[in-house]
């Protein structure tokens, strides 16, 4: 069952090990796709809680399903998706969830996810049984999933109104499942005198309707690692001559700094001057962009420009500010070197050029760095942009914005050598 994600005009699809689209294609035996997750909304634990901390075992009432675990390997909880509130139960094949053959004539699965949690640094010690009744409803497919982020793209189904209404997360604290969701809570064992800690049982109900695996896209998500599972660090001794090579001028950290500074500072949102297409207007844009085209050594018409970040030492790429964009390895931009600054050993930034009307092009605006080659080509037409309903430099004012809590490590070092300096 090798499979892979291409993008193609309809989206993301799935393609086999030879590279050929797989349209409605479907398992030849009955699969479930099992997805265990665990929020927790308290943001305090988000500095201490880590994957170490999360046991998971998954059992089901049904003999025959015996202990529903990953087939050739254990069970490996991560934080795979970027909102590091959810803990993820996965395996060695794929980090989002697994997959598990049922019998045919089997129609009801009754599971419970065991979540057994401790943070020492927190002091907190607490288990939480599960129990998903899933009723696998009949048609012409061989699979069903618990990932509710599959059905928007799902053929079978109207658009926005997916079968699937509501994830079935597992919640740490107990209160705050949303208001139509079937799930009750019929035992709280809080003040425990055991070492086993506070008890929680949860008892759900689900109709899930079968679909062609090929639908099943999302499966193959969230397998690189967050940047909220990676040791970061700010002072890098290895890759600097890489890293440096890779900039035309280097920007002083107090510009930076004051960039991100103003970007928290002024808002940039929909009661505001700059929404609608004015993004590149906003004070941090312009901090950046005017010292760029004061001095750059050329091609001083930068309008917006985008942080790019390294985190580990011995990685040989960047992390891009906006958190939806992939990652880039430095090769990546050593043949825009005209187009970028970069600041210290840690941060490169790119500068784009102002996007008119005649970067509209029949399959998409292109847009240019400021030395004009190509930085990418986005799926919206004239209108969007003239409408300013499409604003490319908005992302770069959100990955400043973000930026103290997206690198607090970097950050928190770019500060202190404004301090010092």
């Amino acid at each position: 069952m090798k499979h892979a994600i291409t993008e193609t005009n309809n989206g993301s699809r799935l393609i086999d090990a030879q590279g050929h689209l797989i349209k409605t294609a479907d398992a030849d035996r009955r699969l479930l796709h099992v997805l265990p997750k665990l929020y927790v909304d308290a943001p305090i634990l988000h500095r201490f809680m880590r994957p170490e901390h999360v046991r998971l075992s998954v059992t089901a009432d049904q003999p025959e399903l015996n202990h529903l675990q990953p087939s050739g390997g254990s069970i490996q909880v991560t934080q795979c998706v970027p909102n590091k509130g959810y803990f993820i139960g996965g395996c060695l094949d794929t980090r989002y969830g697994w997959f598990v053959r049922l019998p045919d004539d089997l129609d009801v699965i009754d599971l419970v996810f065991h979540w057994d949690i401790a943070v020492p640094a927190a002091h907190l010690r607490q288990r939480i049984e599960h129990e998903i009744s899933l009723n696998l409803l009949s048609g012409p497919y061989n699979t069903w999933s618990m990932d509710l982020s599959a059905w928007h793209r799902v053929r079978l189904f109207e658009p926005g109104k997916p079968p699937l209404v509501f994830q079935p997360t597992t919640l740490l604290s107990g209160a705050g499942f949303d208001e139509g969701r079937n799930v009750e809570v019929i035992d709280i064992l809080i003040g425990d005198e055991s070492e086993d800690g506070d008890l929680f049982v949860y008892v759900e109900s689900l109709e899930i309707p079968a679909i062609p695996f090929s639908d099943l896209a999302y499966i193959e998500e969230f397998q690189d690692r967050q940047l909220h599972e990676i040791s970061r660090q700010a002072i890098f001794t290895r890759n600097n001559d890489a890293h440096r090579e890779n900039a035309a001028i280097e920007m002083p950290e107090e510009v930076f700094v004051s960039a991100v500074r103003t970007a928290r500072d002024v808002s940039f949102g929909k009661d505001t001057e700059y929404f609608k297409g004015h993004c590149a207007d906003h004070p941090a844009m312009k901090i950046l962009s005017d010292w760029w085209n004061d001095h750059a050594p050329e091609h001083r018409c930068a309008a917006f420009a985008m942080p790019w970040v390294r985190v580990e030492e011995d990685a040989e790429e960047y992390w891009c500010g906006y958190y939806e964009t992939p990652n880039e390895p430095f090769t990546s931009f050593v043949r825009d070197k005209a187009a970028s600054a970069r600041v210290g050993d840690a941060v490169l930034i790119q500068f784009m050029r102002q996007i008119t009307e005649q970067d509209a092009r029949p399959y998409g605006i292109d847009v240019f760095l400021v030395n004009e080659n190509l930085a990418q080509t986005v799926g919206v037409d004239i209108e969007d942009l003239k409408s300013g309903e499409y604003d490319e430099a908005w992302y770069s004012l959100e990955a400043l914005s973000r930026f103290p809590g997206r690198f607090p490590e970097v950050w928190g070092a770019l500060v202190e050598e404004t301090i010092t300096c």
